[in-house]
């Protein structure tokens, strides 16, 4: 409104509730939500299928490439903490059985069942691995199923500082959520070190290339996640060390600074 009576040039960050609540659900308001990426300098979003979701379902065909062109992605950043303890010192090689960690609310949307099938996959053929689990239990059904695999370890809801230990005796990350908006703990994973593998087309996904430091997977395929996780075994050194390499693109400072940037560039440029 400021801009439509004064010119006063605005930048708008497109979050999940304005993706997953307004645009979704309140279909009277997705003119207006069309109005405000049209009239903005540049439009933020969390990552590449947020982006996508928004460009492909809710805005216009016509008004399609306009909002494209000055799209950009800015991911969320992680608690200080994570950064101030990166650890470099992690063993880059898998000699012992493959410890696997999940950490999340223990429900269908972040699918840690599909993780139990593979590792069940794993075992059949002979390869040594143990699921350790860390978060609540929201569903007590799914719970009940996962708990009767042998190798699954559920230890609760854990603070960062026993989190960090949890981590750091662990191997590879992995979430395979149905949906996912960003996935700190994603992030989380990577300053120590572990390869994660997530979601095809979800929140995490984009952020970095295949293979840069962990893999895509299809949510509702275990062999899919088996596949990966071998996959991961063998390029561990390489991934181990592009994790806390690069783990620092979540760093807020980082983050703030991009978004100063593009204030002074493009609002500065609109005046």
């Amino acid at each position: 409104e400021l801009n439509k009576r004064y010119g006063i040039p605005y930048i708008v960050a497109v979050r999940d509730t304005d993706l997953n609540v307004f645009f979704k659900r309140m279909v009277h308001l997705r003119g207006l939500g069309n109005r405000i990426l049209k009239g903005a300098s540049k439009v933020v979003f969390l990552s590449h299928p947020y982006k996508e979701a928004v460009l492909d379902y809710y805005v216009s065909k016509s008004d399609r490439k306009q909002i494209s062109d000055k799209a950009i992605v800015v991911p969320n950043g992680i608690d200080g903490f994570w950064l101030k303890n990166i650890y470099y010192d992690r063993n880059t090689k898998v000699t012992e059985e493959i410890r696997v960690i999940f950490v999340g609310r223990i429900c269908k949307r972040k699918n840690p069942l599909a993780t139990a099938k593979a590792c069940e996959r794993l075992i059949g053929d002979g390869v040594p691995i143990r699921f350790t689990i860390v978060g609540s239990i929201d569903d007590w059904n799914l719970f009940t199923r996962i708990k009767q695999y042998s190798f699954v370890e559920h230890l609760g809801v854990k603070n960062k500082e026993e989190l960090l230990h949890i981590y750091r005796d662990s191997h590879i990350f992995i979430m395979p959520s149905l949906s996912e908006t960003f996935g700190l703990v994603y992030a989380e994973a990577l300053t120590q070190g572990l390869p994660v593998i997530y979601t095809k087309g979800q929140g995490f996904d984009g952020h970095f290339n295949e293979g840069e430091v962990g893999y895509s997977v299809r949510s509702d395929s275990s062999d899919d996640i088996a596949n990966r996780i071998l996959l991961a075994v063998k390029n561990y050194d390489e991934l181990v060390n592009r994790c806390v390499r690069l783990c620092k693109k979540f760093d807020w400072k980082h983050i703030t600074n991009r978004y100063i940037q593009i204030y002074d560039e493009d609002l500065c440029r609109g005046r």
